[in-house]
């Protein structure tokens, strides 16, 4: 059968998701923050995130951790050259689901 049916080759029932959109995230780092803090940000002041320049940005699908990759300028634009394809089973949680590590503060 080759009608979406059970039965239906890989190929033809990958055909069929074609032109269904997603939306693609391309993660740069991450911060954890106060409340109070963020409300004191202003114009011009930088958010240190916990990733490294160099190190590889994120490619999340729907949430999903699909691959990675560089950062490129195309002309006026930014890009991605991706370097990885991420295969994970279905264990592992979601990019939006996992929690980033929490910072240890002593209270104030």
């Amino acid at each position: 059968m080759t009608n979406g049916r059970i039965g239906t080759p890989p190929a033809t029932a990958l055909g069929l998701l074609r032109d269904v959109e997603v939306e693609v995230t391309l993660e740069i780092g991450r911060k954890r923050m106060k409340i109070g803090d963020l409300l004191r940000l202003g114009t011009g002041q930088t958010l240190e995130l916990d990733k490294a320049a160099g190190e590889p940005l994120e490619i999340v699908v729907n949430g999903r951790l699909i691959g990675r990759g560089e950062a490129v300028v195309l002309g006026d634009r930014y890009g991605l050259r991706i370097t990885e394809i991420v295969t994970t089973s279905s264990s592992e949680p979601d990019v939006a689901m996992a929690a980033p590590e929490a910072t240890p503060t002593e209270p104030q």
